[in-house]
Order: structure tokens, then sequence, then C-alpha cells
């Protein structure tokens, strides 16, 4: 009865610059805390809460000489969630009476390959503040998910699993992977100096 509806993240991150002219590569590696939001169904779950994640990756950025460039990187991503619902297994019974009596922990990893472009408002080489927008499309795979449910009445364990069935709403093109466009806006420090930025999307 949950799935995710939106994430948003807040990062700040280390730039390195080999050469600035048109040809060369960017290198950007970093992380950020992440934050999702679930939409609930009423019939089924109740009370969803979501729990810290984080996402470490890294990004290439291809100069074209111009201030819009191309970008194509690869993250790892942790989320966490839970709610309170019911459990459908053999030799549980229940009834859709709307008490919700079984809590749901559930915890999963993705890998996404961000492609995309960044536009920059202002020329980094010659700013030491600048700001950009940057976007594309993102695919998404389903890695290794655990789920942990509980007896809310007893508090008794009913299920531990490793590796449960979940995967996208969409199964275009499989189960488990799947696709999204993503927007950002960007404010970056540039040193000039060492060639490195810190900024935080």
């Amino acid at each position: 009865g949950c799935g995710r509806l939106g994430l948003t993240q807040c990062a700040a991150w280390s730039q390195k610059r080999f050469g600035v002219g048109k040809g060369r590569i960017k290198h950007r590696r970093g992380g950020a805390v992440l934050g999702a939001s679930f939409y609930n169904d009423k019939r089924l779950s109740a009370k969803v809460k979501t729990k810290p994640g984080f996402d470490i990756g890294y990004k290439a950025e291809y100069l074209t000489g111009k201030h819009c460039n191309f970008t194509l990187g690869i993250d790892y991503s942790y989320q966490h969630f839970s709610f309170k619902g019911y459990y459908d297994s053999a030799g549980y019974t229940y009834l859709f009476d709307k008490t919700f009596p079984y809590f749901h922990e559930v915890k999963f990893q993705e890998i996404n390959v961000p492609i995309g472009f960044k536009e920059s408002i202002q020329d980094e080489k010659f700013a030491n503040h600048s700001g950009y927008v940057c976007g594309g499309v993102s695919f998404r795979y389903l890695l290794k998910m655990n789920t942990l449910i509980s007896n809310d009445s007893t508090g008794f364990t009913i299920d531990e699993g490793n590796q449960p069935t979940m995967d996208f709403e969409s199964n275009i093109p499989a189960p488990r992977i799947n696709s999204c466009l993503y927007l950002g806006c960007v404010f970056q420090r540039n040193n000039r100096d060492t060639g490195q930025s810190l900024f935080v999307e």
C-alpha cells in the first residue's frame, strides 16, 4: 500500500577540474542525505513514516566549450520507511477492517544512472560564485531489499526477509528497472586557484 512519490536531496560535493577546455571532463563526486515521501493507500495501510537515507555517487561532466555541458553518472542510494498494514501469508487470516494489525519496516537499495545536462548561469572560470540548473533522465535498478513484519499487539516478529518481492509499479522494461526525470537548481562556490568547487543541489 505504499509507493515512492517524490525525492529531495541536499548535498555538498567536491569537484576537480582537469582542464577547462572543450572536450575535457570534470569529475564530480560526493554524497547526500535523502528524504523521501510515500503515498498511502488508505485501504491497505496507515501511519506511513519515512526514515533518513543516503546517497553516494560519481558524475562525469563533459565540457562542450559553452555554458551547457553533458553529464553521466552512477549513484547508490539507501532508503528506509515503515507503515502499519496487513500480512498475507499461509496460516494467517485477517479482515479488511482498517485495524492494520501488523507493523512493516522496509529497507531497500538501488542503483541510479543519471544522464543529463548542466546549464551554467555564470562562467565558472571567472566567477567565485556561480549557479546552474541541471536535468535529464535517471535509470533506476532495485538492489537488495529487507523487510521486518511484526504483530502490532504482541510485538512478536512474524517475518524477516532479506530478499522480499518489491518491484516498480510500472514493469516497463522490467519489474526492477525503471526511469524518472530529474531537475535541480544548484549554487556553487568556485576556487579558481585549485580548480575545485563546492556546491549544494
